[in-house]
């Protein structure tokens, strides 16, 4: 366990400077009061002092050896006695420096009597070191405790996050395979098309980080993919229309946000209608955020398809999760036209920020 006030600079220069505050206190409160001659009162502060200042380090060590177990006993035996035991080594040891070193019996006769208060004093700074040290540790364990949780916060966001990924509609990928086998036989070209466009989506989806945050070209090129595949699908029943600024392509959105937008689309538009459906896609970006809408037309008179909703509310949990924001999704309808407004903030998200 390292000393705070030996391994950690600042804390340190702190220690040591507030030593020396109480060394030249001292001498000077012994110097006005005329008690010791200069000489004998800087040699007596100083030999009292710097060794008091060195045995204060001890408790330190005394303190983790208890770790959490506070009782009478286990204080008395772990901290007081050490203690006392302590501060009267300290004081025999002074003496006998300070025997050696001043050879006045008027300063030895001082000397004398003021035992009983440096052994007080002495006391009195033992306690004190002793509460900072717990004060520190006590610290120390709550930045701990903090780092831990934040970690664990960490983790089950981005368990989470998993989990709303995980849950993009797979009924996508059992229908391609589906209008696969039929092409195969009706139109094989289409079929091989539609093998190609696949296998590279679905190498886009796996083979990305949960976490990555991706260039807006990047996940347009795979959702043009996804598109493609629906358009063999459905034929002119569909129609794209992207109105892209050039800029956008270089903005940063959390990897596969856009699917479930795109699947929406796809699912309440070209699913309930026998018209086309035209699906527009534009974006303006900003030097703090990107905004995109994503809009579709649909036919009101038909009957909904079966489905919980959970696609775009899934972007709101993630957006939340990774921004701490929860009005980055905006949808609703107007008259038969259902519109997505997603705004991607262009700063570090939260897990971004750990790649």
């Amino acid at each position: 366990m390292n000393h705070p006030f030996i391994h950690q600079p600042t804390q340190r220069l702190i220690y040591i400077i507030l030593w020396l505050v109480l060394i030249v206190g001292q001498v000077g409160l012994v110097i006005t009061t005329g008690s010791l001659e200069p000489e004998h009162a800087i040699a007596d502060s100083l030999v009292y002092n710097l060794l008091l200042m060195f045995f204060s380090i001890t408790p330190y060590y005394m303190i983790n050896s208890i770790g959490n177990r506070f009782s009478i006993k286990i204080l008395a035996t772990n901290i007081l006695i050490p203690g006392i035991m302590l501060l009267a080594i300290w004081l025999v040891l002074a003496w006998q420096i300070l025997l050696q070193l001043v050879n006045d019996t008027t300063y030895q006769l001082f000397a004398f009597e003021a035992l009983p208060y440096r052994f007080a004093f002495g006391m009195l700074i033992y306690t004190i070191i002793t509460m900072v040290y717990l004060l520190l540790n006590s610290l120390r364990d709550i930045q701990v405790k903090s780092r831990r949780m934040n970690e664990l916060n960490n983790l089950v966001r981005d368990a989470e996050i998993n989990a709303l990924k995980a849950q993009i509609n797979p009924h996508f990928l059992f229908n391609s395979l589906n209008s696969i086998a039929s092409l195969t036989l009706s139109a094989p070209g289409k079929a091989r098309e539609m093998v190609v466009k696949l296998s590279e989506y679905m190498r886009y989806v796996i083979r990305r980080d949960e976490r990555e945050m991706m260039a807006l070209s990047e996940e347009m090129a795979n959702i043009n993919r996804y598109l493609d595949i629906e358009m063999i699908r459905f034929g002119d029943r569909i129609e794209v229309l992207n109105r892209m600024a050039p800029d956008c392509s270089k903005a940063r959105i959390p990897n596969m946000v856009l699917q479930p937008v795109f699947e929406n689309a796809v699912k309440h538009g070209v699913y309930e209608s026998s018209e086309t459906i035209r699906i527009f896609t534009r974006c303006k970006l900003t030097p703090n955020e990107l905004v995109m809408v994503i809009a579709n037309n649909f036919d009101p008179e038909a009957k909904p398809a079966k489905g919980k909703g959970i696609g775009l509310e899934n972007i709101r949990r993630r957006l939340m999760l990774q921004y701490n924001r929860s009005d980055l999704l905006q949808y609703g309808k107007l008259g038969n036209i259902f519109t997505v407004v997603l705004t991607i903030p262009q700063i570090t998200s939260i897990n971004d920020s750990k790649n």
